[in-house]
């Protein structure tokens, strides 16, 4: 179920067991999967302006064995999601995405399993592509990572509000306007001392050497804490979450698409 800033929904009511579309010019658009597969229906829905999120539920009430999907939203020069999905039965998972595609959250359920999630995103015609992921965290119930993207100060920042410490993994691709890529990969970020709160500076990397990432200790803003260059571990990412192959092991959730 889709809810959009404006509270009109379009989706599967689960109360109702029924699907429903009360957004002007959305559609649903049912696939014809092979091979065995039960692809769900893409959304499309209108493109807006609007400082609220698109708020996502996804529900396991028909299900009797867990499912491992992806959900994935495309817009204007942008991919995003959450990649590695694990829904069990009778399990609601919320998630949340920004209409610009710049900010996402995710907020775990009783398991604790939490999903990776990604921006994928070009910054002009001459300029570089990048996808962002971050990942290997596992939250307590009821508490939610998000992530953001500042693309003209070229930083990113993710967080979560469990207490306890959590070590990201955290992995850049950059595609350069000459065709080249550059790789980043981090994995187990251990810089956090007393809250998961980062800010990425991704300006002035070099595209081989280290990250640098900064802490806000105080939750008063980034600007009175020292950069921490973390290690580069070079290793080149997997095929991105972005780019949904409906044949392999796992079965999308949904691809939510803009006009």
């Amino acid at each position: 179920m889709v809810t959009d800033p404006n509270g009109k929904r379009i989706g599967y009511d689960f109360a109702k067991n029924r699907t429903v579309n009360e957004i002007p010019e959305a559609d649903v658009v049912t696939l014809e999967g092979g091979m065995g597969k039960n692809i769900p229906p893409q959304y499309r829905l209108p493109h807006m302006v609007s400082a609220k999120p698109y708020t996502i539920t996804v529900g396991g009430k028909s299900i009797d064995k867990e499912v491992e999907a992806d959900l994935d939203m495309e817009g204007p020069g942008f991919v995003v999601g959450f990649a590695d999905i694990l829904l069990d039965p009778g399990e609601n998972l919320s998630m949340t995405i920004s209409p610009n595609g710049r900010e996402l959250s995710f907020t775990a359920s009783a398991d604790g399993e939490t999903p990776r999630i990604f921006i994928t995103i070009e910054s002009g015609k001459k300029k570089p592509s990048y996808e962002f992921d971050i990942g290997g965290i596992k939250l307590a119930a009821g508490k939610t990572v998000t992530m953001k993207l500042d693309l003209e100060k070229e930083k990113l920042f993710f967080k979560d509000n469990d207490p306890a410490r959590d070590l990201y993994d955290v992995t850049v691709s950059r595609t350069n306007p000459d065709g080249t890529e550059d790789y980043y990969e981090n994995d187990d970020l251990d810089l956090a001392k007393k809250s998961d709160n980062y800010e990425m500076d991704f300006s002035k990397w070099d595209g081989k050497g280290a990250m640098c990432f900064e802490e806000d200790e105080e939750g008063n803003g980034f600007d009175d804490e020292k950069c921490t260059e973390e290690p580069n571990e070079k290793k080149k990412p997997e095929k991105s979450g972005a780019a949904v192959n409906y044949f392999d092991r796992k079965q999308p959730i949904a691809m939510l698409l803009r006009y």
